[in-house]
């Protein structure tokens, strides 16, 4: 119960700590707990295109769009699937999964992209985790790793957040762009932002 605020119609909790023992209960003693784990996914409200491997036992023809938007994806180049894992998987050369983008998704476009990725080595130079949009400068965006960093792409204009995606480890990126300013998120914590504007996707692009 606050008594009592800084003059505001606010409270502020700068520091909560809890003291004192479990409650025991004699007819619960012994009992087991089990936890119980659920893959986290995340809601398809407003999603543009979302691609997930646990809905398949073996590469499919194509993938699905569990957005809703009907965005299926293509499989080009022999793309692979774990089935461990249920998750793509993609020989750094030459395999990918191909889509077409809303005719919407043009100019100075705002978005968010969240995905994991367990690299398996580091080849020399950009390595694509996926892109929207043509080479040419402020003309695409996506994320890639560049000698092994994580980078917010916009070709031309990156955002490098100089942290190395470990080998063999699952990591999860979440990128976000408001217009004004790119950020980068490695499992969950801050891991770069710049200021950045110059975005112009086309209305014809992958």
């Amino acid at each position: 119960v606050f008594t009592k605020t800084n003059g505001a119609n606010i409270v502020g909790i700068q520091e909560l700590q809890y003291f004192g023992l479990p409650e025991y209960d004699p007819e619960a003693h012994g009992t087991d707990v089990v936890l119980h784990t659920t893959p986290t996914v995340p809601n398809t409200d407003w999603l543009e295109v979302y691609y997930d491997g646990q809905d398949y036992t073996s590469m499919p023809a194509t993938v699905a769009d569990k957005s809703g938007n009907g965005v299926t994806g293509t499989p080009s180049g022999g793309v692979g699937f774990d089935t461990t894992y249920k998750a793509f998987t993609f020989d750094g050369v030459d395999d990918y999964i191909d889509a077409s983008v809303s005719a919407s998704f043009t100019g100075n476009q705002v978005y968010t992209f969240s995905t994991w990725i367990k690299p398996d080595s580091h080849p020399t130079g950009f390595i694509g985790i996926f892109g929207i949009g043509t080479a040419t400068t402020n003309n695409s965006m996506g994320l890639f790793l560049n000698n092994g960093i994580i980078t917010h792409l916009a070709h031309g204009n990156n955002l490098e957040t100089g942290t190395i995606a470990k080998l063999g480890k699952w990591v999860h990126i979440t990128g976000t762009y408001d217009g004004t300013h790119r950020t980068v998120f490695v499992d969950g914590e801050r891991n770069g932002r710049d200021s950045y504007s110059s975005l112009n996707l086309t209305s014809t692009t992958n």
